[in-house]
């Protein structure tokens, strides 16, 4: 397996189409909340933190997309294929961020939504807690704090 920063169109693209793909009951509704188009995001995308990729055998399988905020370790996505769900990948993709946060970082954060008991459970094994519950997008806040 390897992981690398995405720096090309065609990874920038897979990358964009499956968290769509795995987003898709609830990222109109967080597009709509920030007011932006999805050309808008895309672009976000690529110029806010930054998106790593996973690939195996040099395909890709999952990502994540990470940005420092004030001494915070925000994950803003973290996917994976649904072809290879499952199998770990996305705790080994949870452990490489904790690998990439820096000296300072006092916490770690992301979204998931109220309904993916899989990746909660996975995050609570983890060591995040809920910290914020947002109703309107069917969505817990947790955190990791070192």
């Amino acid at each position: 397996m390897e992981i690398k920063r995405i720096s090309t169109a065609n990874d920038y693209d897979w990358a964009f189409e499956l968290m769509l793909e795995t987003t898709a009951s609830y990222i109109y509704k967080v597009l709509d909340m920030m007011k932006l188009s999805l050309d808008e995001f895309k672009h976000m995308m690529k110029k806010t933190g930054e998106v790593y990729i996973l690939k195996e055998n040099e395909k890709p399988i999952g990502f994540y997309w990470i940005e420092t905020r004030d001494h915070r370790l925000h994950i803003h996505a973290i996917c994976i294929h649904k072809d290879h769900q499952g199998k770990g990948y996305g705790k080994y993709l949870m452990n490489e961020i904790f690998e990439k946060r820096e000296v300072g970082i006092h916490a770690i954060e992301l979204g998931v939504e109220m309904n993916n008991d899989v990746a909660i459970t996975l995050y609570k094994k983890l060591g995040f807690m809920i910290v914020n519950q947002l109703e309107d997008l069917g969505f817990y806040m947790m955190e990791k704090v070192y």
